[in-house]
């Protein structure tokens, strides 16, 4: 059974568990303090156990991290790609190499409840296979071009009822346009039909449509006026088309009244129509039963595709070279087309003799003893059909198990050739449920009928844009007709049709605009916060100054009469409100540094420091300081923000240093990346391959316990009373806030009576 965190039925867990696609869903494992720290395997099925082979071998209970999902090396990216997807609420796309088989899959993940669903697809196979096919491709090409005889492949354009109204080429070469005496142009862009008109074979054309539709062949000699050639004209279905060759048999034809016998023998070698030939005289007994079969002739391409030199083959039996050929029957079909007269064509598999292949064969009688045999290796052929089959099987189980809608639709153009509407054409079955429409209105209906603001949406827009350009895009669209937003990802099949898949995301939208909302309201509501804390901490000063001076008068005119007591309460007012006026000033740097600088600037940081040092020189001769101080960097920043920085910091090493114990401060500074210190903070994932700056300042004080390493940078927040060491709690806050203002970091590491650390981190 699947893990009730799916939520699905015994039937469904049965499906899913089957599906070839790799499915994995994670829950997150958080911390005490509520921060992820890692996820946990609650459902994998058989396709996702086998791909990433853990040595465990079941892969539910397992934790990413912990048990090194998919490999220990791997994991950690693996971990950061979840949280991401599980923290944004975004779909992305994941790669990566399993255990065992050091395979590389793609993968796609959404939040999925409470958690983050992984789809995965082997993608190596089909990408070798696509490799192979235009290396077969390229292959297939050079030899046309490279042929001795003309070669075109035309291809059928039919109507949308499927009939054939033209032919136009896929591939030719330059020797065919030669023979037909046509231009460049001509050849590459005239249609079989254009063609024979310039032939003046017009009349032609259907017996090239029965070639595609019966699969009959063409077998004629043609005399072309532009060329002044005789040409032999062979034509065979290919596909959805034909490949037509064409030889040049213009000196035949001119030395026919002296060569006649032969030049029938040849020309029945060139209608044969494939490349590779030979000749065989029949070898009878007294009675006139065939023997054997003798070669008397062989051609090039026989000699490629057999492996064998005419000294070979010339003048040895068919039985003596290839016995395979008796007892698979293909010497059998010889000898009764030399009886009878009729011509054969077939083809088999041929394993023997050292050969490996598809043949297609065809024979036919030539003279009153003998048989001209053609044939082409079309082993590849056989294996593109039988791998087209494997991908329609592929693409009917991805279209069944795919928890993704998928659907294909076909646009409608007006007489101008605009996109006027659409219709979906194909649509599985989770495309209709995810949809919420009818399979029978979601397949018959024009989109405006389902839809009829459709025209007007950015969804239809971009449709158009990439029926045009083929550039593919994802997009989020309300289909108002059921309620539900869709994520969509399109892609261009062709000129004509769309590839849409796509998923339901109304809760994970619906979320998405309550957060935004959130936000805004959030952002208000600092603003107030900001311009209170601005306003209050400004009013306040002038009472805090009065308080200060008439409790300072006070004292002054009465001191005669005051007791100890009365003094010590006059001079708690004093501190009271000394404490106040500071706690003013640092809300008021707080509020300055709480927005981004606008003016940015080369700073030097020697040059800050030194400043720092200036200000602080009081302190630093009272306490006998001794600070230590590296070359520091030039930053991009604000000269004021930036000084308040290094101040806080130093100002707090020598207010928490040890009694007795003069202070030792040490800044440093050195280049990082970003991955150098993901350990230590987090940055967004743009900066993780960033270059950085980071600079320490550490002292030899009093210290902390590690457990507040956090704590310390919150506003207020002291370890310290007010008795011990005097201070806000601002200070180590309006650090923090610089360091984000200028798109870094701040965090410290201490212990408790040897000192503390605080580690900058600027942006090179």
């Amino acid at each position: 059974m699947i893990s009730n965190d799916l939520q699905t039925s015994s039937i469904e867990a049965s499906i899913l568990y089957q599906v070839p696609d790799a499915l994995i869903w994670v829950k997150p494992v958080s911390s005490g303090e509520g921060a992820v720290e890692d996820f946990e395997i609650g459902y994998a099925n058989k396709a996702a156990i086998e791909a990433i082979g853990h040595p465990k071998g079941e892969l539910k209970g397992l934790h990413i991290l912990r048990d090194g999902i998919p490999t220990e090396k791997g994991a950690p990216e693996n971990f950061k790609h979840f949280l991401d997807v599980y923290q944004t609420g975004e779909m992305k796309e994941f790669t990566f190499t399993t255990h065992s088989t050091n395979r590389v899959y793609e993968t796609v993940r959404h939040l999925h409840n409470e958690g983050v669903l992984s789809i995965t697809r082997d993608r190596g196979a089909q990408r070798q296979a696509e490799q192979r096919e235009k290396a077969t491709r390229r292959t297939m090409e050079s030899i046309v071009k490279a042929s001795p005889i003309g070669i075109a492949v035309f291809d059928a354009v039919r109507s949308s009822e499927g009939a054939i109204l033209d032919f136009k080429v896929r591939v030719y070469n330059e020797q065919r346009n030669g023979l037909l005496g046509l231009t460049e142009e001509e050849g590459a862009t005239l249609p079989l039909s254009g063609i024979l008109q310039i032939l003046g074979s017009a009349n032609a054309f259907d017996r090239y449509v029965e070639v595609v539709e019966k699969g009959t062949s063409i077998q004629r000699e043609q005399y072309v006026e532009r060329s002044r050639k005789w040409l032999s004209v062979d034509a065979v279905k290919l596909d959805d088309g034909f490949l037509a060759m064409l030889g040049d048999i213009t000196e035949l034809k001119q030395s026919q009244h002296v060569l006649q016998q032969q030049t029938d023998y040849l020309n029945n070698i060139l209608n044969a129509s494939l490349s590779a030939v030979f000749t065989c005289e029949a070898i009878r007994d007294e009675e006139g039963t065939i023997l054997d079969l003798r070669y008397t002739q062989i051609n090039e391409m026989y000699k490629q595709m057999i492996g064998k030199t005419e000294e070979e083959v010339l003048g040895k039996t068919m039985r003596e070279l290839f016995p395979t050929a008796v007892t698979t029957g293909v010497f059998a079909t010889h000898c009764n087309v030399i009886e009878t007269g009729v011509a054969a064509r077939f083809d088999l598999r041929y394993e023997g003799e050292g050969l490996d292949a598809w043949f297609d064969i065809s024979s036919v009688k030539v003279g009153e003893n003998g048989v001209v045999i053609t044939f082409a290796d079309v082993l590849e052929q056989k294996k593109a059909a039988q791998k087209i089959e494997e991908q329609k099987r592929l693409l009917d189980n991805i279209l069944s198990g795919s928890s993704n809608g998928i659907s294909v639709s076909e646009v409608i153009r007006d007489e101008q050739g605009q996109v006027v509407d659409g219709r979906t054409i194909l649509a599985n079955d989770a495309a209709v449920q995810i949809a919420g429409i009818p399979r029978d209105i979601y397949l018959s209906k024009k989109v405006t009928e389902i839809d009829p603001g459709m025209l007007q949406s950015p969804y239809f827009l971009m449709c158009v844009q990439t029926l045009e350009t083929g550039k593919p895009f994802i997009i989020q669209h309300f289909l108002e007709i059921t309620g539900r937003w869709l994520e969509i990802s399109v892609s261009r099949m062709d000129q004509n049709h769309l590839i849409h898949v796509f998923t339901d995301v109304t809760p994970i939208k619906e979320a998405q605009l309550q957060k935004d909302l959130l936000v805004e309201e959030l952002k208000r509501s600092n603003q107030s916060l900001e311009e209170f804390a601005h306003v209050a901490s400004h009013d306040m000063k002038e009472p805090l100054r009065k308080i200060r001076t008439f409790a300072s008068r006070l004292k002054m005119k009465l001191t005669q009469g005051l007791d100890e007591k009365d003094t010590g309460l006059i001079d708690r007012i004093e501190i009271a409100a000394e404490r106040m006026q500071l706690l003013v000033d640092d809300l008021l740097e707080f509020s300055h540094v709480n927005e981004r600088p606008r003016e940015m600037e080369w700073v030097d940081l020697n040059e800050k420091v030194q400043k720092v040092l200036a200000d602080l020189e009081l302190p630093i001769e009272e306490k006998g300081a001794r600070i230590g101080m590296g070359s520091l960097p030039t930053v991009k920043g604000n000269r004021r923000q930036l000084q308040q920085l290094f101040y806080n910091l130093i100002s707090n090493a020598l207010k928490y240093s040890k009694p007795a114990t003069p202070p030792e401060i040490s800044i440093q500074s050195r280049k990082v990346m970003g991955t150098d210190v993901s350990k230590s903070v987090n940055l967004p994932v743009d900066q993780e391959n960033g270059a950085f700056h980071l600079i320490e300042v550490r002292d030899n004080g009093i210290g902390f316990d590690q457990l507040y390493a956090e704590r310390i940078f919150r506003i207020f927040h002291r370890l310290h009373g007010k008795s011990e060491y005097s201070g806000t709690g601002v200070g180590l806050s309006i650090a923090k806030k610089v360091t984000e203002n200028h798109n870094g970091a701040i965090w410290a590491t201490s212990e408790i009576g040897v000192g503390s650390t605080f580690y900058i981190l600027l942006p090179v």
